[in-house]
């Protein structure tokens, strides 16, 4: 039996899956990839998602009879149901479509980069509700990342994070606040600066793109924080889905950066890897794990397995672990918790 796939150039490395390719997209950017039974295991490691079947989530894709098939860790296959003639049509044209939007952002880092002279922020005359607009440059990774900074007209005041959702992606610097805003109506506030950074649609395609997009945030938390009036010992970040990664992210990478942290609908990638330094690291810090088990968009597995052997040395830990409302729980969790009040009263 042979299985299909599809991948763009921006998801994994060309050399890695060039030898499964059997149909290329006319601007070369997308792939349909080809294996059979016996190339399974050394398929799953060329992909990297070893990790994600870690966590007893299958690996799906369509066989060459047309229906779909899961595969789990300890090597059981599934056979799902059958597919519709427009999927694999939909999943090809949905790969190229996405492909232009990342060459659109590769444009926009490039015309950036080329244009300011190695400046890190540059500001952009426009506000919105006291939100400023700028954009961080790391010349040397070639790495942009737009974002809106409401500072506070106080010294010494604290620093909040917000982590977007994926469908804020791209670098228009408008959709991460807007979802932010969204979210958060009718919530108070404390006087605080406020930073919101925008990730660019390559970012969310497994561990390596995330922590590259974390690595440059930090970048831009630690440059806005000596530029700005911050207690560093009051910086609090939260995030939602993609942003939720996001969070356990710069949590695992930056021990004792944070006084307080939120992930909702997150997952920590590789999780099982890093979870003995993420328990050595986090038995003080406060956290707050926002989830529901039916969630079909991003699987409650990771945060079950982090709060199980979290809440062993961390008695500051919370977990919020709802049975309703799937992908779309944020915006009741953000509403009815009073997580905001609880950030702002931690300190590190």
């Amino acid at each position: 039996m042979k299985f299909y796939d599809y991948k763009g150039l921006y998801e994994a490395n060309y050399d890695a899956f060039r030898k499964y390719i059997v149909k290329t997209s006319d601007n070369e950017s997308v792939f349909k990839l080809e294996f059979d039974e016996c190339q399974k295991e050394e398929f799953f490691k060329d992909m990297h998602i070893d990790s994600y079947m870690d966590l007893g989530l299958p690996a799906v894709y369509i066989g060459e009879d047309g229906y779909l098939y899961s595969f789990f860790k300890d090597g059981t296959i599934k056979k799902g149901e059958k597919c519709s003639s427009k999927l694999e049509k939909q999943l090809w044209r949905g790969r190229i479509k996405l492909s232009k939007k990342i060459r659109r952002d590769k444009k926009y880092w490039d015309k950036v980069i080329s244009k300011i002279n190695g400046k890190q922020i540059e500001s952009i005359s426009e506000s919105f509700g006291g939100y400023n607009k700028y954009i961080y440059i790391n010349s040397e990774k070639n790495y942009v990342i737009p974002f809106r900074l409401k500072e506070s007209h106080r010294k010494n005041a604290p620093l909040l994070i917000y982590y977007q959702g994926a469908g804020a992606l791209g670098h228009d610097n408008f959709k991460p606040l807007f979802e932010f805003k969204s979210f958060l109506f009718g919530k108070k506030i404390p006087d605080c600066n406020i930073l919101i950074p925008q990730a660019p649609y390559s970012s969310n395609f497994g561990a390596n793109t995330i922590e590259d997009y974390v690595a440059n945030c930090i970048g831009l938390i630690n440059t806005v924080s000596e530029n700005s009036k911050i207690d560093l010992n009051r910086i609090y970040c939260f995030g939602t889905s993609f942003g939720g990664g996001c969070v356990w992210q710069s949590l695992y990478d930056y021990p004792g950066m944070f006084a307080a942290a939120v992930p909702v609908m997150g997952m920590l990638m590789d999780c099982k890897n890093k979870l003995p330094q993420l328990v050595r690291n986090y038995k003080n810090t406060p956290l707050w794990i926002a989830h529901s088990s039916d969630d079909n968009n991003v699987k409650i597995d990771s945060d079950d397995i982090v709060y199980n052997e979290l809440k062993k040395n961390n008695p500051s830990i919370k977990y919020t672990r709802w049975n309703k409302y799937g992908h779309n729980m944020a915006k009741y969790f953000y509403r009815r918790e009073p997580f905001i009040a609880w950030m702002f009263s931690q300190t590190k």
